[in-house]
């Protein structure tokens, strides 16, 4: 059993990988925090449109978040179009985060993470 299957309802999550925007990968990280039923995401900047709002100092509220013995699901606004989703397997630990992206019609970040605390988040 890994860590991630014995999250209760506060965790942080540092997330490193790649995200492959107009057909570039570059390496990015995010930031995740989930409390209770919801969370909050720091995502990476490669997908970032030049058209979004800038959340809260960096951090966008994740919304219709839903949990299941294998995954988190939820979804975060950038602007009136772009509204990713993020997908973290929670037994292996892997998240992808797939969004629309003016230039290519997809951007994707896809990588490992790990738990940076376990105290209260928000």
């Amino acid at each position: 059993m890994s860590w991630f299957m014995l999250w209760q309802l506060s965790v942080a999550l540092q997330c490193e990988g790649f995200a492959m925007v107009a057909g570039e990968q570059s390496v990015a990280r995010t930031t995740l925090e989930f409390e209770g039923d919801g969370g909050r995401i720091a995502p990476p900047s490669a997908l970032l449109p030049s058209i979004s709002g800038r959340g809260e100092d960096g951090w966008w509220d994740l919304e219709n978040v839903e949990v299941s013995a294998s995954e988190v699901r939820g979804r975060f606004s950038l602007n009136w179009i772009n509204k990713p989703t993020v997908i973290v397997d929670r037994r292996s630990g892997q998240i992808t985060i797939r969004a629309s992206h003016p230039a290519t019609g997809q951007a994707e970040f896809q990588g490992d993470c790990r738990p940076i605390s376990q105290a209260r988040v928000f």
